[in-house]
């Protein structure tokens, strides 16, 4: 089994955590898309829109997983 985990390539290296891990991030934008609910005679056009996303980056020092910045696995 091979193992699963997110890799960061920067200019200077490859960075590495698993899926599981805490990270630290910055929200960039938040979208509120309204959810009407459909009745039996509504038509479906199959596009499902999730009622609420956010756009956030790891792009800043301090950001990223935990294990970057404090040394100890939580």
């Amino acid at each position: 089994m091979k193992d699963q985990c997110f890799i960061w390539e920067t200019e200077d290296s490859t960075l590495f955590y698993d899926p599981q891990e805490t990270v630290r991030f910055r929200i960039e934008e938040e979208h509120w898309f309204d959810q009407n609910p459909s009745g039996p005679s509504d038509k479906d056009d199959g596009i499902k829109t999730s009622p609420y996303t956010i756009t956030a980056s790891m792009e800043d020092a301090g950001l990223g997983p935990c294990l970057w910045w404090d040394g100890d696995d939580e």
